[in-house]
């Protein structure tokens, strides 16, 4: 129980940076860390454990598989740190680029280049094509050829050096296909012999993520938006604001103050124009600027607006003696329905042009739009 006791408190020293500094930066300090992940990977690795000892069932027992879950626990928020150190070393490397580029006259407005470096996870998705002798392969070639250096030094900080581990563990050079003689994954194998499945489970998801480290690596930085054109960056902070500006009128509408409902519509129809397909936005500028609001969340604010109560008059319906009056009702609060008009008019543009993430996150508030249907 004081083991468990402990693990729970480092969990929450970690997670607020206490056994690091500069938790974004690629100048992090891991040493506490390494120590850390040294002594707690011992809790779960049980190599020389008796094989009787697998199939106990002591109340000693017990605990102990309690206490290595949520060690498990433990080795994998660390292991998000290295994910976020990895990203911090790629976007450094990436402005390093950026800034000799832009010294010798490369323009972040050169297709070629918008699309290869702007976006790391296209880049690192298409290192093989890199390889192919094609006419654009051979211009990336030239391109990128003299920061290769640059490239080389970040694949070896980020892939060849440990990073939370020592070097008797080595949790952060693991190559495809190397599980022979792999600590942690000989130890996460050998926790499944307990046959509890909650603590196999958690075995087996690291186990996964240990060896598949590398494809996650480029998973992950082909979730991160790199802001190249300045257009973007106004929508950028027009979108953080937005988002702070909204959830602080939501208590302004909900005491139907006119000026409230004035100052977002006008925010609503701004941000619907940003994702618009129009002179000023192309389809290739409208989609990076619906990744922008939906990566920064932007539909959540405006989701929970519409959960305000939207009241119907249903007297015409049931006065009416014509079949088609009786389908909708008008509401009781005309200016609480053309915002939330203005709501759908914005979340319509955000799905717009086949835009999958924000259909499928919008998908599972079917029930507030639900409450709308029939609303004239």
């Amino acid at each position: 129980e004081l083991l468990s006791a402990q693990i729970a408190i480092v969990d929450l020293l970690v997670d607020y940076g206490f056994y690091s500094s500069n938790r974004d930066s690629v100048d992090i300090d891991f040493t506490k860390i390494r120590t850390l992940f040294a002594r707690v990977f011992a809790v779960v690795d049980t190599a020389g454990t008796p094989e009787g000892a697998f199939s106990s069932t002591r109340r000693e027992a017990v605990m102990l598989i309690q206490l290595r879950s949520a060690a498990l626990v433990l080795l994998i928020r660390m292991l998000n740190l290295r994910a976020n150190y990895r990203i911090s070393v790629m976007l450094h490397t990436w402005e390093a680029i950026f800034a000799r580029m832009t010294e010798k006259g490369a323009t972040a407005f050169d297709p070629l280049y918008h699309t290869h470096v702007a976006n790391m996870g296209s880049f690192a998705a298409t290192r093989t094509d890199l390889m192919k002798k094609t006419d654009q392969s051979r211009r990336l070639d030239e391109t990128f050829a003299p920061h290769a250096p640059l490239f080389k030094e970040c694949v070896r900080k980020c892939l060849d050096e440990n990073i939370i581990s020592n070097d008797e563990i080595r949790s952060d050079t693991y190559s495809s296909g190397k599980f022979q003689g792999d600590k942690i994954v000989e130890a996460m194998i050998s926790l499944t012999k307990f046959k509890n499945p909650q603590l196999s489970g958690q075995a087996c998801a690291l186990m996964i993520r240990h060896m598949a480290q590398r494809t996650r690596m480029a998973d992950d930085l082909a979730q991160v938006q790199l802001l190249v054109f300045s257009a973007q960056v106004e929508v950028y902070h027009d979108t953080v604001a937005a988002v702070k500006k909204l959830t602080g009128l939501k208590k302004h509408l909900f005491n139907d103050r006119p000026e409230a409902y004035t100052e977002a519509g006008e925010l609503l129809a701004t941000l619907t124009r940003y994702i618009t397909v129009s002179a000023e936005n192309n389809s290739s500028l409208v989609k990076e600027n619906q990744r922008i609001m939906l990566n920064r969340e932007l539909d959540e604010p405006i989701l929970n607006i519409l959960r305000l109560n939207l009241e119907r008059d249903r007297t015409r319906r049931l006065l009416a003696t014509d079949p088609s009056d009786k389908d909708t009702d008008p509401a009781v609060n005309e200016p609480r329905r053309r915002l939330f008009q203005a709501c759908y008019d914005f979340l319509l543009s955000l799905c717009a042009g086949g835009n999958k993430a924000a259909q499928q996150k919008l998908f599972s508030q079917i029930g507030v739009f639900q409450e709308h249907v029939g609303i004239d």
